[in-house]
């Protein structure tokens, strides 16, 4: 989106977005200014620091380097307070940090201007069905709802204004329920580890899924080495990493996503490129060059 500036609200409250950067210190004010929610506070967390070393080396750049080019802190002179802006990824992170509802306004207003695509409008009442059937359904899978209510919350009153004004997208309402299903799946991991396990999967089960053969299968292995993690990434999702191999353990559900987008098309031309070389046929030649009919017959020994 080249360097323009463009201004966000939320709140009443602006948030500054230039190229590819969200101002931090902008969306810490509309969340609410907690001083222990700082972009500081937050930039100096183990969590933060983890993603932003992996968004780094998503976009080739070097990890040891990643916080002076990816954020940028600017000091305030007189009567000015300074501020920090940060690649909006690195934004949209930090937006979780701050509460369930400014993350869920972030993932559908920022997402959508930063990444240049327009929101779909579906129709309200089914949008409504919609809504009852996760909110039921959140009530019946999770024990620890009271920690899920404040996000079902949120999509009530986002509702409630789509509906009365006028400016207000729908499509805002949809990426919320999405996020509150997301939290309510959170919960039942948190409480479960047997849960954890099932929920993410690595690169080799979805090739073994999809019937790749073990042989010959480097190079889509490395074709999906390179582009799942930034899948990911781009859908705001940072993988798990087992801690006893170090492999790289994704969600079920955006892996799905992205077997369905890429990955199965992949696969198929992995498959014809293997299997329709088809295998050569020498003759054998222990039993010397094959005989005209009629000779030898009739020969005594």
């Amino acid at each position: 989106m080249g360097n323009m500036t463009h201004v966000l609200n939320y709140n009443n409250t602006e948030i500054r977005a230039a190229g590819e950067r969200l101002n931090m210190t902008d969306m810490w004010k509309a969340a609410g200014a907690d001083p222990s929610r700082k972009p500081a506070e937050w930039l100096r967390s183990a969590d933060a620091v983890r993603f932003i070393e992996f968004l780094a080396e998503t976009m080739g750049i070097e990890v040891g380097n990643s916080q002076l080019q990816l954020v940028k802190v600017s000091k305030g002179g007189r009567g000015i307070g300074g501020s920090t802006a940060a690649h909006w990824q690195i934004g949209l992170a930090y937006a979780k940090y701050l509460s369930p509802e400014f993350h869920m306004w972030c993932n559908t207003v920022v997402r959508e201007r930063m990444e240049g695509r327009g929101v779909a409008v579906p129709e309200v009442g089914e949008l409504a069905r919609r809504t009852d059937g996760i909110v039921r359904t959140t009530i019946h899978k999770v024990t620890g709802i009271e920690r899920a209510v404040e996000g079902i919350g949120t999509v009530m009153r986002l509702m409630s204004d789509a509906v009365t004004d006028q400016d207000s997208r729908i499509g805002q309402i949809e990426r919320a329920l999405l996020d509150t299903a997301d939290i309510v799946k959170t919960l039942v991991v948190a409480n479960d580890p047997r849960v954890a396990a099932l929920s993410r999967v690595s690169q080799k089960e979805l090739l073994e899924k999809a019937k790749v053969p073990s042989k010959g299968r480097s190079s889509i292995n490395r074709r999906f080495a390179y582009h799942l993690p930034r899948y990911a990434i781009s859908n705001g999702v940072l993988p798990d990493r087992c801690p006893h191999s170090g492999t790289l353990l994704y969600p079920r559900d955006l892996a799905d996503r992205f077997m369905k987008e890429k990955g199965s098309g992949w696969v198929r031309d992995h498959m014809a490129k293997v299997f329709g070389q088809g295998v050569l046929q020498f003759p054998d030649r222990r039993s010397g060059p094959p005989q005209p009919e009629g000779v030898g017959e009739g020969l005594s020994t």
